[in-house]
């Protein structure tokens, strides 16, 4: 296991072309693409731990190991906080710290 705000670091300096005008902008496209990965993350581990099978999943074992891992009800906590922060860069909140909130609600338990 790493540390979350080291993983979050590296997401945020990963290379990539991300549109806006303003550095702010293509911040929050960045932020944009890691929030729409870990949520459907989460909705995958959703569909695992109701049983649908890893090879039926486009994110397979590692859905199937969080969905394993936490029940129903924790893995529809964290889809709502995921959508939250989702918002919130939308909302022209800080792009970097939500990056970094959104990993930790991932690595939480």
């Amino acid at each position: 296991e790493r540390a979350v705000l080291e993983v979050a670091q590296e997401l945020w300096e990963l290379e990539g072309e991300f549109a806006g005008r303003t550095e702010a902008a293509r911040d929050r496209a960045r932020a944009r693409v890691v929030l729409d990965f870990t949520q459907r993350l989460v909705r995958e581990a959703l569909h695992a731990a109701v049983g649908v099978a890893p090879g039926g999943l486009a994110l397979g074992e590692e859905a199937a190991t969080l969905g394993a891992r936490h029940g129903q009800r924790e893995l529809a906590r964290r889809a709502r906080a995921l959508a939250t922060i989702r918002a919130d860069v939308d909302r022209n909140l800080g792009a970097a710290g939500a990056v970094e909130r959104a990993l930790l609600v991932l690595a939480a338990g």
